[in-house]
């Protein structure tokens, strides 16, 4: 019976170790768990940043989306996070593609973050 040869893999050891010190990093750093923001009240947090509170804002943009053709009526929830807007007039695919660019534009929200609903 042959004994293996240690030789080999030593000296492929050797020849890749900063190779295997990158792999090692890197499940490291897939095993580490994520960490995550604690929750934050919104009442009151300012807008992006920007020193203006949440409530006003949402105040503003209610009033401006309700001036927008098709619109109606339009309630605003805003925080850090994510927008949610009832109107009269979100049965309208082109009102709601209309609320979610402004939203967007005014609060620097993705439309991934703005929810769009019918006003009862």
């Amino acid at each position: 019976m042959k004994t293996p040869d240690l030789k080999r893999p030593a000296a492929w050891l050797a020849k890749n170790k900063l190779l295997l010190l990158a792999l090692a990093l890197g499940i490291v750093l897939l095993l580490m768990p994520a960490r995550e923001k604690p929750a934050q009240k919104t009442e009151g947090l300012p807008l992006k940043s920007t020193g203006v509170l949440l409530s006003e804002e949402a105040g503003r943009l209610a009033l401006t989306l309700s001036n927008m053709q098709g619109v109606g009526e339009a309630q605003v929830l805003l925080s850090e996070s994510g927008a949610v807007i009832l109107c009269e007039g979100a049965d309208s695919a082109q009102v709601r593609l209309s609320v979610i660019r402004a939203v967007s534009a005014f609060t620097g929200l993705g439309s991934d973050e703005i929810v769009i609903a019918k006003l009862k």
